[in-house]
């Protein structure tokens, strides 16, 4: 399969999983006024089940971070009231770097060939400033800086040599 068919196709699954989501309300859900009005049935159901519940959450957070899609803030401040401040960033990191590594293969594997030929000139810059600054210590400081989103570096990672 080539490469631009890969990529409609993964563009199309994600389309897919968006407008399920929306169709059903599924987003409603995920709401700050939905978390306070179901609180103690989150609680109780989270005590009772925490492993699957860990899992879940975990799942989730693996799943909007490798397919893009915003909300990671939302989604975090979600994991620390149910689970607590530092199981719930601990499981928010978690599912961060599974997300970002299936994002960084998807990215990488299939849908390279298209990024690189409507952005080669910004890559080759960005090439330059890893060659001269080392991949790790660019990576990090963009991504602490804060200014470019993450999946934005994430991106410009995938097509380079930067080791997975």
């Amino acid at each position: 399969m080539h490469s631009s068919k890969k990529a409609l196709l993964v563009i199309c699954a994600a389309i897919s999983l968006l407008i399920v989501v929306w169709h059903f309300g599924l987003h409603n859900y995920f709401s700050l006024a939905s978390l306070q009005a179901n609180r103690i049935y989150l609680e109780h159901m989270v005590q009772r089940n925490y492993l699957q519940a860990v899992l879940m959450f975990i799942g989730i957070y693996t799943a909007v971070i490798a397919v893009l899609i915003p909300g990671v803030p939302p989604l975090t401040i979600i994991g620390g009231f149910l689970f607590g401040f530092v199981p719930g960033v601990i499981y928010s990191a978690l599912g961060a770097a599974v997300g970002a590594t299936l994002s960084f293969l998807l990215i990488r594997y299939v849908l390279s060939n298209v990024i690189k030929g409507r952005y080669a000139q910004k890559l080759d810059a960005f090439n330059k400033k890893i060659a001269a600054q080392g991949a790790a210590t660019y990576l990090l400081t963009m991504q602490l800086v804060g200014v470019i989103p993450y999946f934005i570096i994430n991106t410009l990672a995938a097509l380079t040599q930067v080791r997975t």
